[in-house]
């Protein structure tokens, strides 16, 4: 059996402590390519949002380096064309159309072999977000929720809802007092419909104060709060209350409302019980709310508008509402 040759097993060893080629050093100075890396990913509208206009971009920003992506966007189900602007850690599909109104919108997006997901749901207004500036000192909205769609507590028949509506909607006033720094200092009012029809600020009830973000998008979230609300010859409070409000440039619209409606202080003037007239008119009863008195029903109602008022809004009292 023959041996091998001792220096020739030691040649490259010797090569490399001499200053040899490294098999694994880059060729003429240049660095290694980073390796593709797709992770970390932040997406706008974030995952969930609901609702949003309806051109809104799908933005991405991820950590690391890629060579190519590929986004594929559908609303509803159906495919979304569109244009991908990509940047060293970012990029954007813009829609060539307006999504159909009130879909669900998801984006798959691709790069390194790894996949991101996401959704959110587009509304009826199809623009960005006006300049709320320009409403700060002017004239409230009137919102009065008799005019909206009720969804629950759910009617037995068409005619039901209306009743429904004229029994259990509340009104109130909304108003811009300050934005500033990305943000608008909103206050809502408690009102009444007057007999000419027109929406009247209650002054024996409370106004809620919010803080409320501003981001591009034209609808805007109250935070969650309770509100007390004139109704019927007594008063209601919207427990938990979520409010969105659709911001046109000379009106609300596309409102959306999910609370508790707390009826035990208010009293109709046919004498009727108001949870009789919930479980008359509807497939829902009164059920136990926190405290445990069987008073409380879901209102859950949307297409809620508000149009400019004629009458001011006087600040005072304040109180009883959220400020973050």
């Amino acid at each position: 059996m023959r041996t091998p040759n001792a220096s020739l097993l030691a040649l490259p060893l010797a090569l490399a402590a001499c200053g040899g080629p490294d098999p694994i050093a880059p060729i003429d100075g240049e660095p290694p390519a980073a390796a593709c890396r797709f992770d970390g990913v932040q997406a706008s509208p974030v995952v969930g949002a609901s609702p949003v206009h309806r051109a809104t971009p799908v933005e991405l920003q991820w950590a690391g380096a890629i060579d190519a992506i590929d986004i594929e966007v559908r609303a509803d189900g159906a495919p979304v064309k569109g244009e991908v602007l990509l940047g060293a850690t970012s990029a954007v599909f813009v829609p060539h159309a307006l999504y159909p109104v009130d879909s669900r919108v998801e984006w798959r997006a691709t790069a390194c072999g790894d996949v991101h997901e996401g959704w959110f749901g587009v509304g009826a207004l199809a623009h960005p977000l006006v300049d709320v500036g320009a409403l700060v000192g002017g004239a409230p909205f009137e919102v009065d929720l008799r005019a909206a769609h009720l969804e629950a507590p759910s009617p037995n028949d068409p005619l039901a809802e209306v009743l429904l509506r004229f029994h259990l909607a509340p009104a109130f006033l909304v108003t811009f007092a300050h934005v500033e720094e990305g943000q608008a200092t909103v206050l809502l009012a408690p009102a009444f419909v007057a007999d000419d029809g027109s929406v009247r600020q209650d002054m024996s009830r409370p106004m809620a104060i919010a803080k409320v973000p501003l981001e591009g998008n034209p609808y805007l979230f109250l935070p969650r709060t309770d509100l007390e609300l004139a109704l019927g010859t007594g008063a209601a409070t919207l427990r938990g209350a979520d409010l969105v409000l659709g911001l046109d440039a000379a009106r609300l619209e596309d409102g959306r409302l999910v609370a508790e409606l707390d009826l035990r202080e208010v009293a109709f003037t046919d004498g009727e019980e108001p949870c009789d007239v919930v479980a008359r008119l509807s497939d829902d009863a009164c059920r136990p709310c926190a405290d445990g008195v069987p008073s409380c029903v879901p209102l859950v109602m949307h297409d809620i508008v508000g149009v400019s008022s004629s009458h001011g809004l006087d600040v005072p009292p304040l109180g009883g509402g959220h400020l973050p």
